[in-house]
């Protein structure tokens, strides 16, 4: 037995004489119910009274009124992965080492810890022997080894469950204080319990280690203060010997019961004194910081607290799986960090541009999903072995991210990869089920690069989502009523005219995708899809390449082409977020000023889209950005002022037709107006992809002002994890069908009101405020703008 599990025993020993071996709470130990550790705000709400009732937190309460007493007690994570260090190896835990957490995890942790009290202090000690001892093996250990170790590692912890925190992305395992990331693999934590703190020169109150920690409990308990005596420095005061720490390292207890203080010494000569630099000032329970400027850590770990004490009260009501594409294998890039920016940037938007209301109804949880991690080709080691030497650095950065497109292309490797995302996705989507119970709400896949094109073939092979009665339904009877329509006026009109819509009644399942993936199979989803971001995207190219565009199977006669394949993917919307310099993302509609590419351009979805933008992503600080503004200006006038002239013509050709042929061809006008009015096969399939008519699935993110679009496009691809106004809209759109306040009508009808109001008096005064920002924001002024500019031009001149 070790020197600490023999010191382990003293004190408790000690401590059984002191507060009662029999005492009621100490011997009846309970087991951790799985409900226990659900993340959800009820149970927070009971573990609060778990705590208030707990027979084994009594002794952790204030039995004195001096100012050095207190009772709250605070849970700590190192900030250093446990594999690098194990237990603090001074008596005060260094300000960067450890980091807090939030108020409400540590309710959770300690209402868990104090269910178990003595169990989890038993194996704490024990283990914490081990590591005081050292490891049993050389130090000298290969790379390889510390691998093996680590997925091993990993594999352990795959299925182990903890108390939840930081949102549940986090799990705390209080038999070995181990913090774990849930949804990826990372590195464990040591965690600790702070319950006596110490402050040298700074303000802050900093937590002392559990062995030390324990010691000093003793003490406050057997109120050694009435003991005092002399010391050889002439203080009177109560002595006692730090166990297990630095030689000659003791406490001093001074004062009486409403008076005490105590203060660690860490002096080898035996001299006893307090307020030299030897010396620090002890107090028991947690204390804020008494700075009245908290310096820029103390701040972003105060934001963090109180985004993780919201997390805990507000339940998860999107569910949204991040896909990385290529690079992965590079040595910087880490999914884990991407996702985790985007998590803190999403956090920050959703204060600022969402209601109390909403962020009260449901909070959104991020999840990365590592497919590459993990997945061992079999092609990688022979395109390593004929890889040449020359420049060695080049061709290993394009091995680990251009040829993870070379692989999906392959015919070999391509079912390895799909098999990869697949089982991922199931498999976390099945973790975070285990963890919240019951859960209905809704599931989204935000795809980026490589991954969008994988998240659309899989979700293009969802049977059980493609032939969803309902959804067929619906485009049967939109479908077959425009087939209705169209064979009335057929019935009126010259014999022999051709149907304006072929039988697009139901998806052909034998020629449906078999002519690009033949022998892939696909695993079926968990889940459904709520809405698929495709960001940063290359899969309008892969489609084209392929030959594909977007249907159920039935749109060859209106594509014009009988060795077109279609695709629909299984999610109730799509969108396409892209950035203009962005040199790999793609478009699924073709938009031009040039009437020519009409006929030689061939969009993904619907051919009477070609001519309309894509839909412009609002700067997150507002509207449009100014050069935005003007260039949009410039193009419809440019837009406009052809239509009038094609309008003009088309009028004078009208014309001369009359003329001509009088009434002769009005069957054939009537049929090609209702050619113009009746909506498409490709129309429809834009309504079932945007969500409605109307909708749209491209989304262009705007351009700085002054951004050079060869400089921007060398990282634009990769900063849509960090983009505001990408992670603004995303945000927005999971919360659409959330109303800002239960009243929203009323509001609404409010607010336009004094929106008018406001533009009245703008053009009243005619001075713009300075803190007005320079975009396209408000769009009844920009209305009311052209409106005067139009009446001005129309005045006679004088």
């Amino acid at each position: 037995m070790s020197n600490l599990e023999e010191k382990h025993n003293e004190i408790t020993a000690e401590k059984d004489e002191i507060l009662g071996h029999g005492s009621p709470g100490f011997s009846e130990l309970e087991e951790t119910s799985p409900d226990l550790l659900k993340n959800t705000p009820s149970n927070i709400a009971r573990l609060e009274d778990v705590i208030e009732h707990c027979k084994n937190r009594y002794k952790y309460l204030t039995q004195t009124r001096s100012p050095s007493d207190g009772e709250d007690i605070r849970w700590y994570f190192c900030k250093v992965p446990l594999l690098a260090a194990s237990v603090p190896r001074t008596e005060i835990v260094g300000k960067g080492d450890y980091f807090r957490f939030s108020m409400r995890d540590s309710l959770a942790l300690e209402a868990s810890f104090l269910q178990r009290e003595e169990e989890l202090l038993s194996y704490w000690w024990k283990e914490y022997a081990e590591c005081s001892e050292g490891p049993k093996f050389s130090l000298i250990t290969s790379e390889a080894t510390l691998d093996a170790q680590s997925d091993e590692l990993f594999a352990a912890d795959e299925e182990r469950v903890g108390v939840p925190v930081k949102g549940g992305l986090y799990e705390v395992d209080l038999v070995k204080r181990h913090c774990f990331p849930v949804y990826w693999n990372g590195e464990n934590r040591r965690v600790l319990r702070g319950h006596w703190y110490a402050r040298k020169g700074s303000l802050d109150w900093l937590p002392l280690r559990e062995d030390i920690a324990e010691q000093l409990e003793i003490a406050y308990h057997r109120q050694v203060w009435h003991r005092r005596t002399f010391q050889p420095s002439g203080l009177f005061a109560a002595r006692i010997d730090i166990q297990g720490s630095n030689e000659g390292s003791h406490a001093l207890f001074t004062g009486e019961d409403d008076t005490w203080e105590a203060w660690l010494v860490m002096d080898s000569s035996g001299f006893s004194s307090i307020g030299r630099g030897n010396s620090v000032r002890l107090r028991r329970g947690y204390s804020m910081s008494g700075s009245s400027k908290p310096t820029q850590d103390e701040l972003r770990q105060q934001k963090e607290e109180e985004m993780d004490d919201y997390c805990s009260q507000v339940p998860v009501g999107h569910l949204v799986f991040m896909i990385h594409g290529i690079g992965q294998r590079l040595e910087k890039a880490n999914l884990v960090d991407d996702v985790g920016d985007f998590r803190h940037i999403t956090a920050s938007l959703a204060e600022t541009h969402l209601s109390p209301y909403q962020r009260s109804m449901q909070r959104v949880l991020f999840i990365p999903c590592q497919w590459r991690r993990g997945l061992q080709l079999s092609g990688e080691s022979a395109v390593e072995k004929i890889t040449l030497d020359g420049v060695r650095g080049l061709r290993e950065t394009l091995s680990a991210t251009v040829h993870d497109v070379l692989y999906y292309m392959s015919p070999i490797f391509c079912q390895d990869i799909i098999n990869s995302v697949s089982n991922q996705l199931n498999r976390l989507y099945n973790k975070f089920l285990k963890r919240n119970p019951g859960y209905n709400g809704k599931v989204s896949i935000y795809g980026h690069s490589l991954g969008s094109v994988l998240s659309f073939d899989i979700l293009c092979h969802q049977e059980f989502l493609i032939f969803t009665v309902l959804k067929v339904r619906s485009l049967k009877v939109k479908l077959a009523a425009l087939e209705l329509k169209q064979k009335s006026i057929c019935s009126t009109s010259i014999d022999g005219l051709s149907p304006l819509f072929p039988n697009y009644l139901s998806p052909a399942k034998d020629n449906l995708w078999t002519s690009y993936t033949p022998y892939i199979k696909y695993t079926k989803l968990d889940f459904k899809v709520d809405t698929f971001f495709a960001v940063g995207s290359p899969l309008g190219v892969f489609l084209a390449l392929r030959n594909i565009r977007i249907g159920i199977g039935r749109g060859k006669e209106y594509w014009h082409d009988e060795k077109i394949s279609e695709g629909m993917p299984s999610c109730e919307q799509m969108l396409n977020i892209f950035h203009p310099y962005d040199p790999v993302a793609y478009r699924f509609v073709l938009f031009s000023f040039h009437i020519l590419v009409y006929f030689f351009s061939s969009p993904l979805i619907c051919k009477e889209y070609i001519d309309k933008r894509p839909v412009l992503i609002p700067y997150h600080r507002g509207g449009k950005r100014l050069h935005i503004g003007f260039q949009e200006f410039a193009e419809d006038i440019s837009v406009r002022s052809q239509a009038v002239v094609s309008q003009l013509n088309s009028v004078k050709v009208k014309m001369a037709t009359i003329f001509r042929s009088g009434n002769k061809d009005s069957n054939e006008g009537l049929v090609e107006e209702t050619q113009a009015n009746e909506r498409s096969y490709g129309s429809i399939m834009m309504e079932r992809l945007a969500r409605g008519e109307g909708g749209r699935i491209d989304h262009m993110l705007q351009e700085k002002t002054f951004e050079h679009p060869y400089i921007s496009a060398l990282g634009a691809h990769t900063n849509y994890w960090r983009d505001l106004d990408t992670a603004l809209f995303i945000l927005k759109h999971l919360y659409r069908d959330i109303p800002e306040d239960p009243e929203a009508t009323d509001r609404r009808e409010e607010s336009s009101k004094q929106g008018r109001q406001a533009v009245a008096t703008f053009f009243k005064n005619e001075v713009m405020d300075e803190d007005i920002p320079l975009t396209f924001s408000n769009e009844a002024m920009v209305k009311e703008f052209s409106r005067k500019a139009r009446k001005s031009a129309q005045k006679p001149d004088d």
